[in-house]
C-alpha cells in the first residue's frame, strides 16, 4: 500500500514539474508578444515603404525603409545564415559555416528581431513594457526629418540643431556643362546635441552620426553656373535629421 502511494506521489510530482517546464515558455527562441508585435509592424510598414521582398527583410532594406535605425542597433543580430558584426563603424554580415548557402541568409529571423529591439531600447534609453511602447518605437525610427537653413543659420529636427559655418570645397557640374565627375560638397557644420556641441565635416549624400540621430547633407543649392561665382548668401542647404 505504501509502495503504491509513493508511486502516485512520484508521479505527481513528476506531472507537476513537466507542466512548469511547458507552461513556463522558458524557451530560449521563444519570442515575447512585445517581439512579436515589432516585427509584425516592421515588416508592414517596411513593404509599404519598399516593397516585397522575395527574399524577407535584411539589414540593408530595414535600414532603408526605417531612416532612425542606426548601425549599432544590428549587431550580433541573426539571420537565417548568419549574423551581422559592427567592425569600425561599419555594418558587415558574417556568414555561418551551414551548408547550402543560399541568397536569403542575411533575412532577419525572430531571435534577431529581439536582438534588434534590445539594442535600440538601449540606444535611445527606452523601456518596452507593452505593445503600445512598441507601436511608439516604431513610429520613432519611422521618423525623419529635413533642416532647411543658410550658411551662418541656425536649423533644429529631434532637438538636434546644426550651424553651417564654412564651404570647404563645393565641386559640383556646373549647369549645361558636361562634366567627368559629378563633384561633391565639403561642409563644416556645428551639431549641437544634448547640450553638446560638436564641429563636424559633411559631405553631400553621405550620414554621419550625431549623438543618438543620424545626420545627412542631402542637397545643397543654387547649382553652380559656367563662369558665375554663388554669393555664400545665396546657399541653401537641406539636411535629413533621422534618429
Amino acid at each position: 500500500m505504501k509502495k503504491a502511494v509513493i508511486s502516485i506521489i512520484v508521479i505527481i510530482i513528476v506531472a507537476t514539474l513537466m507542466s512548469i517546464v511547458f507552461v513556463d515558455g522558458s524557451d530560449p527562441d521563444k519570442i515575447s508578444e512585445e517581439v512579436s508585435h515589432f516585427k509584425q509592424l516592421l515588416e508592414e510598414r517596411g513593404i509599404k515603404d519598399v516593397g516585397q521582398p522575395i527574399e524577407g527583410f535584411d539589414a540593408e532594406l530595414l535600414m532603408v525603409a526605417f531612416p532612425g535605425f542606426d548601425i549599432s542597433d544590428f549587431e550580433r543580430v541573426e539571420t537565417l545564415g548568419g549574423k551581422y558584426e559592427v567592425k569600425e563603424e561599419e555594418l558587415h554580415f558574417v556568414q555561418s559555416e551551414k551548408d547550402p548557402k543560399t541568397s536569403a541568409d542575411k533575412m532577419v529571423v525572430d531571435s534577431g528581431y529581439k536582438k534588434i529591439l534590445e539594442n535600440i531600447t538601449k540606444r535611445l534609453d527606452i523601456e518596452i513594457k507593452n505593445v503600445e511602447d512598441v507601436e511608439m518605437l516604431v513610429s520613432r525610427i519611422d521618423t525623419a526629418d529635413t533642416i532647411r537653413v543658410g550658411l551662418g543659420d541656425d536649423g533644429e529636427a529631434f532637438d538636434i540643431k546644426v550651424t553651417p559655418i564654412e564651404i570647404i570645397e563645393d565641386s559640383r557640374c556646373p549647369q549645361n556643362v558636361e562634366c567627368i565627375q559629378a563633384g561633391t560638397v565639403s561642409l563644416r557644420v556645428y551639431v549641437v546635441a544634448k547640450g553638446v556641441t560638436q564641429e563636424k565635416i559633411l559631405i553631400l549624400g553621405e550620414a554621419v552620426k550625431a549623438d543618438y540621430a543620424r545626420l545627412v547633407l542631402q542637397d545643397v543649392i543654387p547649382l553652380p553656373m559656367q563662369n558665375e561665382d554663388i554669393d555664400m548668401s545665396d546657399y541653401l542647404f537641406f539636411f535629413k535629421v533621422s534618429i
